[in-house]
């Protein structure tokens, strides 16, 4: 019965409706990837499971679909940081969609720059106290060169030329109760 009430809530949180009350889409993580196009600044509900949030500021979460594609999520405002307890669960977060495709260019510039990456956006990792640890145990340029080889691994399967890197700004977040979670009675 606990989780039957709580498919309801869940379903009346997540309900996909904008500001205005338009009707949004309600995608898992692989629609979202398949369809970008689709969906670049529109708002959107997406769910998956939350695989990392960024201990450095709280202010990234890697979304995970059912056959191992991953999204960036990032807070809606300046202000807001996620909850670490995200870890593990799964979400559906409302927001707008952005994508970043990353080419060989990219990965060039990226490579030249020396800077170990953020694994979740491919971005130059802003975490000092990590680099710094990093660097001191020597090993920096080894997880640069792994991260390197992997984005070059990507882009060589890709039939665009490029890697999409999909992103959605949270306005909304609602934790979707696990079926384990409420069969207690």
């Amino acid at each position: 019965m606990r989780f039957l009430i709580g498919i309801v809530i869940s379903a009346f949180l997540i309900a996909g409706c904008t500001s205005d009350g338009k009707k949004v889409d309600t995608l898992k993580v692989e629609g979202l990837i398949e369809n970008v196009d689709k969906y670049v600044n529109k708002e959107v509900v997406v769910e998956g499971r939350v695989v990392h949030v960024c201990s450095f500021d709280c202010r990234k979460m890697k979304l995970i679909g059912d056959n191992g594609q991953i999204i960036k999520i990032e807070p809606g405002t300046l202000e807001a940081k996620f909850d670490k307890d995200y870890k593990g669960k799964t979400l559906a977060i409302k927001g707008v969609v952005s994508e970043t495709r990353i080419t060989e260019e990219d990965v060039k510039i990226l490579e030249d720059k020396k800077t170990t990456l953020c694994h979740i956006d491919k971005e130059p990792c802003l975490d000092g106290e990590y680099i710094d640890r990093l660097k001191a145990k020597k090993k920096n340029l080894a997880i640069l060169n792994r991260q390197i080889e992997g984005i070059r691994e990507k882009l060589k399967s890709s039939e665009k030329g490029y890697i999409s890197m999909v992103t959605v700004k949270a306005s909304d977040i609602t934790v979707i109760p696990e079926l384990e979670d409420n069969l207690e009675e």
